[in-house]
């Protein structure tokens, strides 16, 4: 009885501590910090640093 309580909680809780991929949100935030590198290695290049 309590392994299975113990079960059904561990199984919600992972199910909560996902729900963020499910979303998009990391693909999203990985893209961002990827289109941010680009733009400080063109900026480097041309000397535009901090625009």
């Amino acid at each position: 009885m309590i392994a299975g309580v113990a079960t059904i909680l561990v199984v919600l809780l992972k199910r909560d501590e996902i729900k963020h991929l499910q979303s998009g949100a990391v693909e999203q935030l990985q893209s961002e910090t990827f289109k941010n590198i680009e733009k400080r290695k063109t900026s480097n290049t041309t000397g535009d640093v901090g625009n």
